[in-house]
């Protein structure tokens, strides 16, 4: 027979791991899934863990703020990046997109891909080497055998 945890067991457990649930289930001796029946059946439960992980996220920006105090480049960097952004500090990246349709067009007409070639890993898509070669002009021609 499964063990019973009241909502309040469960709670003190995920408070004394800090929430973290694999190391509360350890504790209880049972599952993680266990646990998230539990948050789920039970708000106080899910508010218990919630507020566990809202004071790791505190800890971790204390810990940030000292390190940026402490003039750690990492820290000033990734401050600047996240909190920053509003300020202009972000990392822009350049993407240049070129249409696939035509690269596959080109090296059809270049010789680069052939029929079978092109068939093959488009096997899920029904006429689309078909389509490719008609758009490449190019013949499509199939091997023997």
């Amino acid at each position: 027979m499964a063990t019973q945890y009241t909502a309040e067991t469960i709670i003190r457990a995920i408070q004394a791991a800090k929430g973290n649930v694999s190391a509360a289930a350890r504790t209880l001796g049972c599952t993680r899934q266990t646990l998230a029946n539990y948050v789920k059946k039970y708000s106080s439960v899910r508010q218990a863990l919630d507020d566990e992980r809202e004071a790791m996220i505190d800890t971790a920006e204390s810990a940030l703020y000292s390190a940026v105090l402490d003039k750690q480049g990492w820290a000033v960097c990734f401050t600047l990046k996240t909190l920053g952004r509003s300020r202009g500090y972000i990392e822009r990246h350049d993407v240049h997109v070129t249409d696939w349709r035509d690269q596959a067009i080109a090296k059809i007409q270049a010789g680069a891909i052939d029929y079978a070639a092109l068939k093959e890993v488009t096997h899920d898509q029904p006429g689309l080497a078909e389509e490719l070669f008609a758009a490449a002009g190019v013949a499509v021609t199939t091997g023997g055998g």
